[in-house]
């Protein structure tokens, strides 16, 4: 379950890191990078090592697409009219 949540937490980071614009982007790489540190600090095997870096690969890259996608309808609903 920590897999999960951590990863969840860093895919989110690694997502905003993404999209937001500017220098506060680089705030979301350090907590992100500081999430990594932690798990790797807490969790020694390499099983949930590779679990926890899975799990943000894949929730970074759902998360993408999830708020791109709801982005543009917003965007191109508001033009069609």
């Amino acid at each position: 379950m920590a897999v999960l949540g951590y990863g969840f937490a860093a895919g989110c980071m690694m997502m905003l890191f993404a999209l937001v614009p500017g220098l506060v982007r680089y705030a979301f790489s350090l907590a992100a990078l500081w999430l990594g540190y932690r798990f790797f600090r807490g969790y020694g095997t390499i099983g949930l090592r590779i679990g926890f870096i899975f799990a943000a690969v894949a929730f970074y890259l759902l998360l993408t697409v999830t708020v791109s996608l709801v982005l543009y309808m917003r965007v191109s609903s508001s033009t069609a009219l």
